[in-house]
C-alpha cells in the first residue's frame, strides 16, 4: 500500500490537467461555433492535441472506478482491488506524462 502518495499526487495532477484541457476544448468549440480563427489559439495552447485522449482516459478511469466500487462492494480480495487501483494510477500517470511532454515541447519552442 506504499504508493498511496503517488496515487494521490497523480490523481491531483490528472484532474488539474483534465480541467485545463476541458477548458481548452470548450474554448475551441466556442470559437468554432462563432466562426473565430483557431490557429493562433491552437499555437498558444498545444494541449488542444490531447482533447480526444483526455476524454478517452477520463471515460476509462471512470469505468475502472466503477469496477473498483463493485469489487469492494462484493468483498473481493484486496489484490483485485489493488490491481484496479494500479490501472487507474497508470492511466493517470501516462496522461500526465503526455501533458508534461507537450508543455516541455512548447517551452523549448519559445
Amino acid at each position: 500500500y506504499g504508493n498511496a502518495e503517488n496515487q494521490s499526487s497523480q490523481g491531483n495532477a490528472f484532474y488539474s490537467n483534465l480541467k485545463s484541457i476541458n477548458e481548452i476544448e470548450a474554448e475551441l468549440k466556442g470559437r468554432r461555433k462563432d466562426g473565430l480563427p483557431l490557429d493562433e489559439f491552437k499555437a498558444e495552447h498545444p494541449e488542444y492535441q490531447l482533447v480526444a485522449r483526455a476524454n478517452l482516459v477520463e471515460r476509462i478511469v471512470s469505468k475502472q472506478r466503477k469496477i473498483k466500487s463493485e469489487l469492494i462492494e462484493k468483498d473481493a480480495p484486496r489484490t483485485e482491488v489493488k490491481a484496479v487501483e494500479d490501472r487507474i494510477t497508470n492511466l493517470m500517470t501516462g496522461f500526465n506524462k503526455n501533458v508534461k511532454e507537450l508543455q516541455q515541447l512548447q517551452q523549448a519552442a519559445r
